[in-house]
Formats: C-alpha cells, sequence, structure tokens
C-alpha cells in the first residue's frame, strides 16, 4: 500500500517539477516592463549573473527574448582571452544589436574574469535598458583609477 502511495504521489507530481523547467529563470515574474534576455555563454558562471544582476528576466528559450547575447572566448597571444558578446535584439529591440570585445588578461583570476564579464554584459544592455521603465533608474558612474593590464 505504501509503494502504491508513492508511485501516485509521482504521478500526480510529475507535471509540476516538468513545467519547472520551461519557466523563465525570474526576478520579476509577470512584468512585461522588464527585460528579457537569453544568454548563451558556455564560460559564464550563470548563478554568480542571476544573483548580481537582477534586473533583468533569464528565459531559457532564444525565441522568448527580447535580447540574445551570445558570448565566445578565444586565447590571446599573451595568456589572456578575448570575449566576443554579441547582442541581437527581437521584437521591439529588433533595431538594435552590437558588438563588444572584452580583453582579460592572463592573471586575471576566476572571481575577476566573472564580474569584468558581467560588467561588460551590463554596459551592452545599456541601449536596451534605456528603452524600459527601468531607463530613469540608470545612472553612469566611471571608474578613473588606472586599469591594471
Amino acid at each position: 500500500m505504501k509503494a502504491f502511495i508513492q508511485i501516485l504521489a509521482i504521478i500526480l507530481l510529475a507535471p509540476v517539477f516538468c513545467n519547472a523547467w520551461h519557466r523563465p529563470d525570474t526576478i520579476h515574474p509577470g512584468n512585461e516592463q522588464v527585460l528579457d534576455i537569453y544568454l548563451d555563454c558556455v564560460s559564464c558562471d550563470m548563478e554568480y549573473f542571476k544573483t548580481n544582476f537582477t534586473a533583468v528576466n533569464y528565459v531559457y528559450d532564444s525565441h522568448d527574448a527580447d535580447v540574445q547575447i551570445l558570448v565566445s572566448s578565444l586565447p590571446t597571444g599573451g595568456g589572456g582571452d578575448q570575449y566576443t558578446i554579441r547582442y541581437i535584439g527581437t521584437g521591439k529591440y529588433a533595431s538594435l544589436g552590437d558588438t563588444l570585445l572584452a580583453l582579460l588578461p592572463e592573471h586575471f583570476t576566476f572571481d575577476e574574469t566573472r564580474q569584468a564579464l558581467l560588467d561588460k554584459i551590463q554596459l551592452g544592455l545599456v541601449p536596451y535598458l534605456l528603452k524600459t521603465p527601468y531607463s530613469d533608474k540608470l545612472t553612469l558612474f566611471i571608474d578613473e583609477t588606472p586599469i591594471r593590464q
């Protein structure tokens, strides 16, 4: 009898767990005013990005995104890495697109690398964010300390 109840519970709860795979990873559920992004980045620490950049919704299907972000990397001759970040706007953002480069030196730690990538990805999203109600919350800060190479 106990096994029957366990099997019945699994059958009844299966749809709940299956639907969880298709939900956007979002901080603002049901809010169409927030930018939906699809981030295709093999070398990115997605949990870090989701924790430290909550002004957007992360979606798992590129067709659901307002902006598709494609990140690729190549080693540089000096031992660092060059990341190419391509932004593709869709829907009402279809007229916007850009490509940014992030050159990271070899001495960057894992934490410095993921923070630098997140910073560059956020910068590239500014034109899109300016077209949302969150544009009033954007500010510009320029760190004038010398860049460590």
